[in-house]
C-alpha cells in the first residue's frame, strides 16, 4: 500500500512539473554594422573606444536578419539613439523561411546642440516580426544596446581627418635630409604634442589649429627636401655631361682628376645645404 501511494505521489508531482522545452527558433539579428564612421577607435577625450559620426551627417547601419521559421514572417528593423523622442524605422519585408535578408537603416545625427559632443550616447536597435503562430502575432525584441556613440563637431571630424594623414606620412626622422627640413620635422612634433594634449582637454577648435601647423610643417618639410635633393641630383648629372666629351680627348688620368671635383663638388653642396645658421 506503501508503495503504491508512492508511485502515485511520484506520478503526481510529474504531472505538476511544468515541461521544460527549448526555445523555438525565430527570426532574429545576424549582425549590425555601422558603415564609414568618422572615427573608430580609442578616442583620448572620451578615454574608451567610440564609434563616431560628424553632426548633421547621417549614419547607415547594416543589420542581417535570418528568418529562422519554416514558413516567411514579416520583418523590420528600428533604431532608437537617446536624443531621439521615436525610433528610425525600415519598411517591412516580407522573409521567406530559411532566408536572410540585408537591411540598410539610415539614421539622421543631430547638431551638437540637440546631441551633445561633450559625452557619449546610447543607441537601441530592435527586430520586429510576426510569428508563425494562428493567429499570428508581432514581437518587437532588442537586438542590442550600446553607449560608446560620439556626435563628433566638424572640428572633431576635421582633426581626424588630419591625424590620418599625419600618420600616414610619418615622422620618421630618418626620411629628411637636409637640415631645413629637420628643423620643420622638430615644429610639426611639438604642434602635434599641443594638439593631442589640448584635444584630451576639450579644446577642440585649438587642438585644431596646432594639428594644422603640425602638418603644414610637414608637408612645407618634405617639400624642401625634394626641392635640394632635385637641385644635387641635377648638379650631379650636369658634371658628368660635362665630362662625356672630355673622356676620349684626355685620357683616364683626366677623368679620374675629374671624378674626383665631382666628389668635392657633391660635398660643398651637401655642406651649404646642411651648415649652421648664424645667430641672428
Amino acid at each position: 500500500m506503501k508503495k503504491q501511494l508512492l508511485i502515485l505521489a511520484l506520478l503526481v508531482a510529474i504531472a505538476l512539473t511544468p515541461a521544460i522545452r527549448p526555445a523555438a527558433a525565430a527570426p532574429h539579428v545576424q549582425s549590425a554594422n555601422w558603415l564609414a564612421p568618422v572615427f573608430t577607435g580609442t578616442d583620448p577625450y572620451y578615454d574608451t573606444t567610440v564609434i563616431a559620426y560628424e553632426a548633421g551627417s547621417t549614419a547607415n547601419i547594416l543589420v542581417r536578419v535570418h528568418n529562422d521559421y519554416a514558413t516567411s514572417s514579416d520583418i523590420k528593423i528600428k533604431v532608437l539613439m537617446d536624443w531621439m523622442t521615436s525610433n528610425v524605422t525600415t519598411d517591412e519585408v516580407t522573409v521567406e523561411g530559411g532566408d536572410y535578408y540585408t537591411f540598410t537603416v539610415a539614421v539622421p545625427i543631430a547638431s551638437t546642440s540637440d546631441a551633445s559632443n561633450l559625452y557619449l550616447h546610447s543607441y537601441t536597435i530592435y527586430i520586429v516580426y510576426t510569428t508563425n503562430t494562428d493567429p499570428p502575432s508581432i514581437i518587437d525584441a532588442v537586438y542590442t544596446t550600446g553607449d560608446n556613440f560620439a556626435v563628433y563637431s566638424a572640428d572633431q571630424a576635421d582633426i581626424k581627418g588630419i591625424t590620418r594623414q599625419l600618420d600616414a606620412i610619418g615622422f620618421y626622422s630618418g626620411m629628411y635630409v637636409t637640415a631645413g627640413a629637420r628643423d620643420l620635422l622638430l615644429k610639426a612634433g611639438y604642434e602635434k604634442s599641443l594638439g593631442a594634449q589640448t584635444y584630451e582637454n576639450g579644446e577642440f577648435a585649438t587642438s585644431l589649429t596646432h594639428y594644422k601647423n603640425a602638418l603644414n610643417y610637414t608637408q612645407t618639410g618634405i617639400s624642401n627636401d625634394i626641392t635640394k635633393m632635385t637641385l644635387i641630383e641635377d648638379t650631379v648629372v650636369g658634371l658628368l655631361d660635362s665630362m662625356k666629351g672630355s673622356t676620349a680627348m684626355m685620357g683616364y688620368g683626366s677623368v679620374l682628376f675629374g671624378i674626383g671635383f665631382l666628389f668635392i663638388g657633391i660635398g660643398v653642396i651637401i655642406y651649404s645645404i646642411r651648415k649652421p645658421r648664424a645667430p641672428a
